[in-house]
């Protein structure tokens, strides 16, 4: 049974669960509705994450329609990295995405990942905000990032350890 959140919007909720790989093609759907075509990931992408990966991912509907989703990587070692989250226009400014990403950090603390980075444009103001008030800071910027004269700034947040119990 999907977990359900407190988000409601005109008297429907939303049930946040960890991505299956039915979900690929939704997430791949979600992703190019949220990003231009420069930006948004091919599809084959969610279907590697989830099928040989086996990344931590959440997704959230609304009903059978994907409101959003949080696409995670574990890097090297100790780091995490938050391949892309989207949420969908109508459910932006709600709560979703720290529900997405305080999912996605929860999991990623389970696996012993100490901290998190990832990737946002330079002119992303609102990605940028929502970044720094999760505790994510500015490590770096990367010049053509998104492509040529597209720039992005690398993001970093430590993980404090949770005691198993209280996640």
């Amino acid at each position: 049974m999907p977990e359900t959140s407190g988000l409601v919007k005109k008297k429907r909720r939303i049930a946040v669960r960890p991505a299956v790989l039915e979900d690929a093609h939704a997430m791949w759907e979600t992703d190019q509705a949220c990003f231009e075509p420069s930006v948004a990931y091919p599809e084959d992408i969610f279907y590697y994450h989830l099928l040989i990966l086996h990344d931590p991912a959440f997704v959230a509907y609304e009903g059978n329609s994907m409101a959003g989703f949080v696409l995670t990587s574990l890097e090297n070692g100790a780091t995490g990295l938050i391949v892309t989250i989207d949420v969908m226009p109508r459910w932006r400014r709600q709560g979703l995405a720290s529900s997405l990403m305080q999912k996605a950090e929860d999991a990623m603390r389970l696996k012993d990942i100490s901290s998190i980075i990832l990737q946002v444009a330079v002119d992303n103001d609102a990605a940028l905000g929502f970044y720094k008030k999760r505790g994510y800071y500015r490590i770096k910027q990367l010049v053509d990032y998104y492509g040529k004269g597209r720039h992005a700034y690398l993001f970093k947040k430590p993980l404090a350890k949770k005691q198993a119990a209280g996640i």
